[in-house]
């Protein structure tokens, strides 16, 4: 019997417990903030979402929301804020200013409860996430703390608001690896112009590869250099997106022009062919900055067309193969 009021004890005990101090709702939502350490306040914003959600509707069924804050100091104590949010196929961002690092994570942590509930009846019972505003009169004047309806997202400069739709300008430059383009495996650069929008991308793209060389039927000091310059029209479309990162696809029409010389023979000479085909590419796009992002891209290269080349009096040299595949790697800057 004792041991059983030992048992039942313990029971009551930890039954208690876990009705005083129930876990919090998990929240739709996942939240990265950089800056610097002087304005990091990622656990501070969602304690103040939490707490302007507490009046609103469960947040059961409702599609997960990433949310990306980027913190820049302008001014001496004024921040700018660059707020990135994607929810399902849908992505958007903002752009804020704000007078500290205080008001910049209760601007941030309305807009997005106001994503979670655009109902929602935000209350502000502690006074440190209440909005900046006239000083409080006495006690003997003060009214009853009403309700403040959240309709609107923070003031901020005029038009930062809105879903960025119009497409931004960018520059990329990649290290290039290839094998099946030239003799051997081969090492190049390329470079990227183009724009990014929400949801697509175009790009015009052009590079070469480092010089190879193919000897005649293995005769050291005999047979063809090549060289390849080459350029691409790619159209992507955007996928998968999880926090900073994005896959994108990209799909188009590849050009080339190969240079071939011969050597080591008594009669040299040149030629230059142009060959056309089409390319598929999946890319990851990782943001690291604010318009900075690093690139990787894995791509495949079928040619229509695959130039022959023969030495005279000798016979065949090269000739390209019927797919390519490459790797690229390198940052892209939006202007």
């Amino acid at each position: 019997m004792r041991g059983c009021f030992h048992w039942c004890g313990y029971l009551f005990v930890s039954a208690a417990a876990f009705a005083q101090a129930p876990d919090p709702e998990p929240l739709p939502f996942e939240l990265s903030w950089q800056g610097p350490e002087a304005c990091s306040g990622a656990s501070e914003t969602v304690a103040e979402i939490r707490q302007m959600l507490q009046s609103g509707r469960p947040s059961v069924g409702l599609t997960r929301i990433t949310v990306s804050v980027d913190a820049q100091p302008i001014e001496e104590g004024k921040w700018a804020i660059r707020v990135t949010t994607v929810s399902g196929e849908l992505s958007g961002e903002r752009q804020l200013k704000a007078d500290s690092c205080d008001e910049a994570r209760r601007a941030v942590a309305l807009l997005v409860a106001l994503m979670i509930d655009p109902d929602a009846r935000v209350t502000n019972p502690d006074p440190s996430i209440s909005r900046p505003g006239p000083t409080s009169p006495p006690a003997s004047e003060a009214r009853p703390r009403t309700v403040v309806s959240a309709q609107r997202p923070p003031s901020t400069e005029p038009g930062a608001g809105a879903v960025r739709l119009a497409p931004r300008v960018f520059l990329g430059a990649n290290l290039v690896a290839d094998n099946g383009t030239l003799p051997s495996v081969d090492l190049g650069g390329r470079l990227d112009f183009g724009l990014n929008a929400r949801a697509w991308a175009l790009a015009l793209r052009a590079g070469t590869l480092a010089p190879r060389n193919k000897d005649y039927q293995g005769q050291a000091g005999m047979g063809a250099n090549f060289r390849l310059y080459e350029g691409e029209l790619a159209a992507c479309i955007f996928g998968i997106r999880q926090g900073n990162a994005a896959l994108k696809w990209c799909i188009g029409p590849h050009f080339y022009m190969f240079h071939a010389s011969s050597y080591g023979v008594s009669n040299p000479g040149s030629t230059t062919q142009l060959s056309y085909g089409v390319f598929g590419e999946l890319a990851l796009r990782y943001s690291v900055g604010r318009g900075v992002a690093v690139r990787l891209g894995l791509e495949g290269l079928l040619p229509f067309q695959k130039p022959r080349f023969a030495i005279q009096d000798l016979g065949h040299v090269y000739q390209q193969q019927s797919f390519a595949e490459r790797i690229s790697l390198g940052p892209e800057f939006e202007l």
